[in-house]
C-alpha cells in the first residue's frame, strides 16, 4: 500500500456537525415537525439534485413544500433558505486538519454541497488551510461517483492511491477505494485517523 501523503475531508459529519433532524429543531416547535421537515426537505430527491446543480433551490423548495404540511411552510421555507445558520462545525477535527498541515500532508476537502456553499464556507473549521477545495455543485458531478474523484486529482495533481479519503457516509468511502484511494469511514474518532495514516 502506498504511503499516504494527502488527506481529503468530506464536510458534513467530518468538519461540520451535520445533523438534519437538529439542523430542522432550530426552526420548528417540536422534535415531531423537525423530523418531518427533515424527512421532506433534506431526505428528498430535489436536495440531492441540488448538490448536483441538477435544479435550483426556489425550483426545490417550491416541490418540496407541495408535501409539507400547510402549518409547516413557512418552517419549512426558512430551513430549506436558512438551514446552514442552525449546522454547527466540529472543532476538534479542525485541529487535526492543523495537526496534519503542519505534518506535511496535503489537506483537501470534496464535499457533496449546493452552490449557497460560499454562505457558511467561512463556518468551517480550518478553512484556510486547504490546498483545494472541490464541491459537487460547482462541478455537477456528486459522490459516490467516480467523476468527482477524477476532478479532485487531476485539478490537484494527485497520484490517488497516496490519498486517504474520510468520509461518514460508508458507500462514499467505498466509492474512493474503487477508484484506487485509501478510504476511512469517520466516526468522530481522530485517532482512527492518525492510525490510518501510520499504516496501522
Amino acid at each position: 500500500m502506498a504511503r499516504i501523503e494527502n488527506v481529503i475531508f468530506d464536510m458534513g459529519g467530518v468538519l461540520m456537525d451535520w445533523d438534519p433532524d437538529a439542523v430542522a429543531r432550530h426552526f420548528c416547535d417540536t422534535d415531531e415537525d423537525a423530523r418531518i421537515l427533515a424527512d421532506t426537505i433534506f431526505r428528498s430527491h430535489e436536495w440531492a439534485w441540488l448538490d448536483a446543480d441538477a435544479i435550483d433551490l426556489d425550483y426545490a423548495y417550491e416541490a418540496v413544500s407541495a408535501r409539507l404540511p400547510e402549518r409547516l411552510r413557512e418552517a419549512g421555507r426558512n430551513l430549506a433558505y436558512r438551514w446552514h445558520e442552525a449546522m454547527g462545525s466540529l472543532p476538534e477535527t479542525g485541529e487535526l486538519v492543523a495537526e496534519l498541515k503542519e505534518a506535511g500532508y496535503g489537506i483537501y476537502m470534496l464535499s457533496n454541497a449546493g452552490l449557497t456553499f460560499d454562505e457558511y464556507r467561512d463556518k468551517i473549521p480550518a478553512i484556510d488551510l486547504f490546498d483545494g477545495i472541490v464541491v459537487s455543485a460547482f462541478e455537477g458531478k456528486v459522490k459516490p461517483g467516480a467523476e468527482i474523484f477524477q476532478i479532485v486529482c487531476d485539478r490537484y495533481g494527485l497520484d490517488a492511491e497516496t490519498c486517504l479519503f474520510i468520509d461518514d457516509t460508508q458507500k462514499n468511502v467505498d466509492a474512493a477505494v474503487r477508484f484506487g484511494m485509501q478510504g476511512l469511514l469517520f466516526e468522530r474518532d481522530l485517532d482512527a485517523v492518525r492510525r490510518a495514516l501510520a499504516g496501522e
